[in-house]
């Protein structure tokens, strides 16, 4: 084997290691979609704001129990896919890959 096939062989295998190691937690994922739905509650006009108050009341610390309750994961080792039921037929698809999340689709 040539020293620059050993090379790239050896890069692969480390970056695969990262990955692996990095592949982000369902609390995670959950802590990220609170995050996600706070940013876009603060976004929002004035009555998706009142919206966004009644239920942060209602749920307060609970809400990360609600997402995670509605959250599917799917642990392919080197990432994962969380499918997070919304209110009614709606589903986000996220990536959690390298500790970050990347929302692939919303239904």
């Amino acid at each position: 084997m040539k020293n620059s096939n050993l090379v790239f062989l050896i890069i692969g295998v480390v970056f695969l290691g990262i990955m692996g190691v990095t592949n982000p937690s369902q609390d995670k994922y959950s802590r990220y979609f609170v995050t996600k739905i706070n940013r876009e509650c603060n976004k929002q006009g004035e009555l998706q704001s009142v919206v966004c108050t009644w239920i942060r009341t209602i749920f307060g610390e609970n809400i990360e129990k609600l997402v995670d309750g509605r959250t599917e994961r799917s642990n392919l080792l080197l990432f994962s896919v969380y499918k997070t039921q919304l209110i009614g037929q709606s589903e986000v698809t996220t990536i959690g890959v390298l500790d970050n999340f990347i929302t692939v689709s919303k239904d």
